[in-house]
């Protein structure tokens, strides 16, 4: 009688076990992806950056798929290295300005939130999407086609500053700053 009860006990210990492995094994898919997701947001927010100004003006308006993307290889490769392949001419430019984007200020807030020194929920989830964020705003914003202007929604948390010269009609010049 003693062999037949420790015999229930393991086979009802070993159900439990497959159980628990598989409600575990279903949590952790998205943990173990994680790394791949984070890179494809990080890509996603790089091409959405690069090619804003030229959306903006309409230049994928109207075409067919097959040719949105061949303009999409040729801004991509034009703006970052300055190749044609398809004949739509994009012109290589940097552009320090449009590093300081809201791509880059995104990622910036997720990984200093990573860092926060008390416990919060998914902090390493964020620091690692903050990383990749703000390397693919930065890079996508110093490849970007030309400076920010005032009004470019791509120009959001950045800080413009300039100063002129005004004449004035006593002859003292005064050095403003905006």
């Amino acid at each position: 009688m003693a062999r037949r009860g420790r015999r229930r006990r393991s086979i009802r210990k070993r159900a439990r076990s497959v159980g628990r492995k598989i409600k575990h094994k279903a949590k952790s898919g998205v943990n173990s992806q994680w790394g791949k997701i984070s890179s494809a947001i990080s890509a996603v927010a790089f091409l959405a950056q690069l090619t804003s100004k030229e959306r903006e003006r309409g230049v994928y308006a109207n075409k067919s798929k097959g040719e949105q993307v061949k303009i999409l290889v040729d801004n991509v490769l034009g703006n970052t290295l300055g190749v044609s392949i398809f004949g739509n001419k994009f012109e290589q430019q940097t552009n320090i300005d449009g590093m300081f984007n809201k791509y880059s200020a995104s990622g910036a807030a997720m990984w200093l939130y990573g860092h926060v020194p008390f416990s919060m929920p998914h902090k390493a989830k964020a620091k690692t999407l903050g990383k990749k964020l703000i390397f693919a705003g930065a890079a996508g914003g110093f490849f970007d086609s030309e400076p920010n202007q005032p009004g470019n929604p791509s120009q959001v948390g950045t800080i413009n500053r300039t100063s002129s010269v005004v004449n004035r009609p006593q002859g003292s010049i005064v050095v403003s700053s905006q």
